[in-house]
C-alpha cells in the first residue's frame, strides 16, 4: 500500500473503533400523531426521509455500510437488499438534498434515483454535479454554491418541482475526520470521465445545510432544518432575519452539534434554532454492517449525550436507531 493509502487506512481505522452500543436506549418508531405531524424516517448517517402532508424530501442518500477493507482499496458495492427495502417509500420524493459529496452522504443516489418521483431534482454542490456527470440519473443535479446563505447573505430559495416545498441552502462545514487530518476535501472543477466507484472518488466539495419549508398555497406550514455535518458557528447558520420569519419546527442535526452544545460552544445551533424537536444523526460506525450490533464513532459518547439532553425536558431530543420512523407534532 502506498503512503497515502496507508494514511487513509490508519485514519479510517481510528474512526471505526467506537464502543459497542448493544444496550444503548435508542429511540424507536413512534405512532402517528395526526395530519399535522412531520414524519421523519432515519435510515443511516445523514440519510432521512422527511414527509409532511404528501410532500417529501430525501437527504444524503446512503444505505450501504461497507467494510473498512473495501473503503480503503476497492470499488464500493451497494447493499441492494437494504436499498430495495425502502424503494416503495420514495415515489413522492420531489427533492433530494445532499450535504456534501463524501460517499457516506451520496453513494445511494444512483440506485435510488429510479424510484423517486419523475420530477425530482437533486440539490447539492458543483462537486456533486461533476461527480455524477457520467451517471445517467434521469434527473437534474442543481448546484447550490452561489445560492447558499450565510449569516451575512440571504441566499436564494429553491422551489421544489411539486410546488409544495421551498428550500434554502446554507453554507455549512465539515470537521477533520481525525486530529488535523481531513480526507477527500477537494472541490472538483470538471466532470469525471468515469462514474465514481472508490471512496477517494467522492470528494467533499462545499458542505451545505438546508431549511425546508412545507407550503400550503405559498404559506409556510412547517419548517425543518437539516444539517448532516458541522464545525460550529458560522457553519450552518442562516441570517437571523430568515429564522425570525417562521420558527423551526423540527431540527435534524449531526452528533457534532450535540458535542458542541455539551462543550459550551457559543453560539450553537441547538440554542439558536430552539426547535421543539431535534433528531440527531450521523452517530454510527458505518464500517460495520447494519445487521450487527451498532457501534458509535469514536468521537461520540452517546450514553453521556443522551443523559445530558434529558435535563432539557421542555424540548424533545431523539436519538434514532436505523430504519425508524418518527411522527413529530
Amino acid at each position: 500500500m502506498h503512503r497515502r493509502g496507508f494514511l487513509h487506512a490508519s485514519l479510517l481505522a481510528s474512526l471505526g473503533c467506537g464502543a459497542r452500543l448493544a444496550g444503548f436506549p435508542f429511540d424507536r418508531s413512534s405512532k402517528s400523531q395526526g395530519l399535522d405531524s412531520v414524519e421523519v424516517t432515519y435510515f443511516s448517517v445523514g440519510c432521512l426521509l422527511i414527509r409532511y402532508q404528501g410532500a417529501a424530501v430525501l437527504t444524503d442518500p446512503f444505505w450501504s455500510h461497507r467494510p473498512l477493507s473495501e473503503v480503503i482499496a476497492s470499488p464500493l458495492a451497494h447493499d441492494h437488499q437494504e436499498i430495495d427495502r425502502h424503494r416503495s417509500l420514495m415515489g413522492d420524493v420531489t427533492a433530494v438534498l445532499v450535504g456534501h459529496s463524501h460517499y457516506d452522504h451520496c453513494l445511494g443516489l444512483e440506485p435510488i434515483s429510479k424510484s423517486l418521483h419523475p420530477t425530482a431534482r437533486v440539490y447539492g454542490s458543483q462537486t456533486l454535479k461533476h461527480l455524477y456527470a457520467p451517471v445517467r440519473l434521469g434527473r437534474s443535479i442543481i448546484p447550490m454554491n452561489k445560492a447558499a446563505a450565510t449569516p451575512q447573505k440571504m441566499g436564494e430559495w429553491q422551489l421544489s418541482s411539486c410546488g409544495r416545498m421551498r428550500i434554502l441552502p446554507i453554507l455549512s462545514g465539515h470537521p477533520d475526520q481525525w486530529l488535523c487530518f481531513h480526507l477527500w476535501r477537494e472541490k472538483l472543477t470538471k466532470d469525471l470521465i468515469e462514474p465514481p466507484r472508490k471512496a477517494s472518488d467522492f470528494q467533499e466539495g462545499i458542505t451545505l445545510a438546508y431549511l425546508v419549508d412545507f407550503l400550503d398555497q405559498g404559506a409556510v406550514q412547517k419548517r425543518v432544518f437539516v444539517q448532516t455535518s458541522s464545525t460550529g458557528f458560522p457553519a450552518g447558520f442562516a441570517p437571523q432575519s430568515v429564522l425570525d420569519e417562521h420558527p423551526v419546527d423540527v431540527a435534524i442535526l449531526p452528533m457534532d452539534c450535540a458535542n458542541l452544545k455539551v462543550s459550551g460552544a457559543t453560539p450553537n445551533l441547538i440554542d439558536t434554532l430552539k426547535a421543539p424537536s431535534t433528531l440527531f444523526c450521523h452517530w454510527e460506525d458505518f464500517f460495520q454492517p447494519k445487521s450487527g450490533v451498532p457501534k458509535e464513532i469514536m468521537k461520540v459518547d452517546l450514553p453521556a449525550l443522551k443523559a445530558f439532553f434529558k435535563n432539557t425536558p421542555e424540548r424533545r431530543f431523539i436519538f434514532p436507531m436505523w430504519n425508524q420512523r418518527f411522527n413529530i407534532g
